[in-house]
């Protein structure tokens, strides 16, 4: 069978509450998008220079770690914030802000064709420009016949 599964691995003082986690579809398959949709209150502005530091591992053995600028991202994928689609140049990125307040992004990705059948689990550790927690959250993605 094949699922995904999202939890809010976070802390009571991240900058980001979460109030939901959701993947769609929730059965997705290599080659396929996946849109994941977070829904929460930020307590303060996540600013340009934020960051992910992302860990997928099968089973014990660790597959990636790597860290990702989280705009740059948000500009690479097909990605909303709230109401609107983030969609800044280079030239505004030091600029580039989130603000404190009500918060939603959709981001979406494809997977790649080569996924082999197996249970990931994937960690995001979303961190703001002076090192405070943003929010953590962590997916168990299994792919199977």
């Amino acid at each position: 069978m094949t699922s995904i599964t999202l939890s809010d691995n976070g802390d009571f003082d991240d900058l980001l509450t979460i109030d939901s986690l959701t993947a769609t579809p929730t059965a997705p398959q290599p080659g396929s998008d996946l849109q994941i949709t977070i829904k929460g209150t930020t307590s303060a502005d996540i600013t340009a220079g934020a960051y992910i530091d992302v860990t997928v591992k099968l089973g014990l053995i660790k597959l990636l770690r790597k860290q990702f600028d989280l705009f740059e991202e948000l500009r690479a994928s097909s990605t909303t914030v709230g109401q609107a689609t983030l969609n800044m140049t280079v030239a505004q990125q030091k600029d580039s802000v989130i603000p404190a307040g009500d918060f939603t992004l959709t981001y979406a990705i494809t997977l790649a064709k080569e996924i082999p059948k197996a249970r990931f689990n994937v960690t995001a550790e979303f961190w703001n420009t002076d090192d405070a927690d943003i929010a953590t959250i962590g997916a168990q993605l299994e792919l199977r016949s």
